[in-house]
């Protein structure tokens, strides 16, 4: 019951109910005997497989892409579940998280504890400065899965758990959500539904989805204990860095590169997804420029100077110049979105303050942990910042106030210096 409790208090609010419209708030407000029906409801669920049917069902909502969408294929769908599954799905997470994360290999950063988008992009940052500093060339495959988490094939993901031995019971309230899961679509106008048969993918919005599919793509790893391709660092080689089904295949050699594309590509198939090749870029880090030819069956991939991996710009030198200014300009994107209230002297300069933080500050130092920066670098963020506080203060340039007293102004401490010292877990925002 101690498992029930918590799981039930971990419900988050605010959240759009499923075809029960019964809320996470409301499950949480039931006391007496409800919570105790509620208790046997998941207890029965667990211990004798009885599932109510309406765990099974999930409400999908069509979202048009753009304004006037009449296409099926100009529209993105969320499946929304209902929150008491959720309850039983939080269960079986904590029992199988351990024992599916063994079976991880540690290139995966994804939906995993104490690990996150920054430190795949240090990681792939320190490599490639590693490699540019002693003059070797380094070939990355930012490879573009199709679909991924809605091809997964439930018969091998079913055996794939069975292998690494999830427990009976956790493996049976899996397989019944997925053979009985059905998408109830409605129509607002007619306000009609009707249900329709899913074959295959993770189910959309559950706690499961993303262990389960960091479990399934780890068996699509073709390369895995293989010696050819990869970097060598301190002993140990690294071969790709993932994020779920975002990879970045690492290798020394072109035609080593082509070598595990292709393995990688007949593995995908094999576990029924599809590599997408028009969005699978290649790019090498080098001080030589040279032509490439890398292809996947006859199709030739695109070679970039730069790519964005996980939020970051990462370019063929390894710096992070592009990637800050990249930043910065969509902080100052925010900043104009946001004018109204950031500039507002109906508004507090304490709530400014804490507005420009959240709202333009987390998105210009999004990855600032994996910069190198140097001094041309740390002068653009401290422009930067004198321009936000400038801006809050409605100080005209024809003012000629200088840097010095916008600060005291702001009774603020430079960022670009704070970086300069210590890295943005010692800046004071």
């Amino acid at each position: 019951k101690e498992e029930f409790e918590k799981a039930l208090n971990e419900l988050k609010h605010n959240k759009a109910t499923g075809i029960d419209n019964i809320s996470g708030e409301m499950l949480k407000a039931i006391e007496g005997q409800g919570k105790e029906i509620l208790y046997k409801i998941i207890y029965n669920a667990y211990e004798k497989g009885l599932i109510p049917k309406d765990f099974e069902k999930c409400l999908m909502i069509p979202l048009p892409k753009k304004k006037k969408s009449e296409k099926c294929e100009d529209h993105r769908t969320i499946s929304l579940i209902t929150h008491a599954s959720k309850i039983l799905t939080k269960i079986i997470h904590k029992r199988i998280e351990a024992k599916i994360s063994v079976n991880l290999e540690e290139d995966q950063f994804g939906f995993r504890r104490n690990r996150g988008t920054r430190e795949a992009i240090l990681c792939l940052r320190m490599i490639m400065e590693k490699m540019y500093r002693v003059n070797k060339p380094m070939y990355i495959a930012f490879i573009d899965l199709e679909k991924a988490f809605g091809n997964v094939n439930w018969d091998m993901l079913f055996n794939i758990m069975k292998t690494i031995n999830i427990d009976i019971k956790d493996r049976r309230i899996i397989h019944k959500l997925y053979l009985n899961e059905k998408a109830v679509i409605t129509d607002k106008r007619s306000k009609a539904w009707e249900e329709a048969n899913i074959e295959k993918g993770v189910r959309q919005g559950c706690n499961l989805s993303p262990t389960l599919f960091n479990l399934y793509i780890e068996n699509t790893k073709a390369i895995k204990g293989s010696k050819n391709g990869g970097i060598k660092i301190n002993g140990m080689l690294v071969q790709m860095l993932r994020f779920t089904d975002d990879i970045a295949l690492i290798v020394e050699s072109e035609e080593a590169l082509g070598n595990i594309l292709t393995k990688m590509n007949d593995s995908c198939k094999e576990y029924k997804i599809k590599i997408n090749k028009s969005k699978t870029k290649i790019l090498m880090c080098s001080k030589q420029k040279l032509l490439l030819n890398i292809t996947i069956e006859n199709e030739k991939l695109e070679t970039v100077q730069c790519f964005i991996c996980l939020g970051s710009k990462i370019t063929h030198d390894g710096r992070s110049e592009m990637d800050i200014k990249s930043r910065i300009a969509q902080a100052k994107q925010a900043f104009y979105q946001k004018k109204h209230l950031l500039t507002a002297n109906t508004v507090s300069l304490n709530t400014r303050k804490n507005l420009i933080k959240s709202f333009v500050w987390s998105i210009a130092l999004y990855g600032a942990e994996t910069w190198t920066i140097l001094k041309a670098e740390r002068k653009k963020i401290e422009a930067f910042e004198a321009w936000c506080w400038r801006r809050a203060l409605k100080i005209s340039w024809t003012e000629k106030v200088k840097n010095e007293e916008v600060y005291l102004r702001m009774n603020k401490k430079q960022y670009g210096r704070q970086l300069k010292k210590g890295g943005k877990n010692g800046l004071d925002i």
